[in-house]
């Protein structure tokens, strides 16, 4: 079992209060389709840690990443963080953000280590990021 922590920087002090007349953001990352580690938005870092089996891709013998946090195919892998908002006492989920996991190397898996990666939390336009995250330096590493 291989150890992944995704850090969203960037986030604003409000937890996007206001955005799209929301209140009561909150973050989790989805497993199978599910929710899980649901928290408030409250700092500028929000860290969330997944787990993921790993195998030899068929034909590339590359990482091929696996499990019930694990999404896409093979040949494209990633992990989805979900944007939610409290209303009417329902959590609502309104954006997801894909982490993509190209880029980790046999070695960083064999270290044994937990593998960290640091994403922007925030579009552009101050909203909180969706599609595929923007990696922030030096991508996935131990």
């Amino acid at each position: 079992m291989t150890t992944l922590i995704v850090t969203l920087t960037g986030l604003p002090s409000d937890g996007f209060e206001g955005f799209e007349n929301r209140s009561n953001i909150r973050i989790a990352k989805q497993v199978k389709k599910e929710p899980v580690d649901m928290r408030a938005v409250e700092s500028p870092a929000h860290t969330l840690e997944f787990s993921a089996d790993v195998r030899p891709h068929k034909a590339t013998s590359e990482p091929d990443f696996f499990g019930p946090e694990v999404f896409g195919a093979p040949d494209r892998r990633f992990l989805y963080v979900q944007w939610f908002e409290m209303a009417n006492g329902v959590d609502e989920s309104f954006r997801r953000l894909k982490v993509d996991l190209s880029g980790i190397t046999w070695e960083m898996i064999e270290s044994a280590k937990p593998l960290k990666l640091q994403v922007n939390g925030t579009q552009k336009d101050g909203s909180p990021a969706c599609a595929t995250a923007a990696r922030l330096d030096p991508g996935w590493h131990v």
